[in-house]
């Protein structure tokens, strides 16, 4: 399951599992548009959603950078 997925099941906002987490909301928001979060973070949003978001899944996501140079491109 995706974690945008998981968050609209579970009717959680972006806040409120940020702060289960310990990280932003602006984190938390980037994991869902796709971002790869680090391999820590991955290991514990797999174990907070009880491995209904799994590390697999997390590790799929775009780094950072590549995600940001997709969407840089001057038109």
């Amino acid at each position: 399951m995706k974690l945008k997925q998981y968050l609209l099941d579970y009717n959680l906002t972006q806040a409120a599992f940020a702060s289960v987490l310990g990280c932003t909301p602006n984190y938390v928001n980037m994991m869902c548009r796709g971002i790869r979060p680090s391999r820590l973070m991955a290991k514990e949003i797999e174990r907070v959603t009880d491995r209904k978001v799994t590390f697999g899944e997390m590790m799929e996501g775009r780094t950072f950078k590549a995600f940001y140079a997709l969407n840089d491109k001057d038109d």
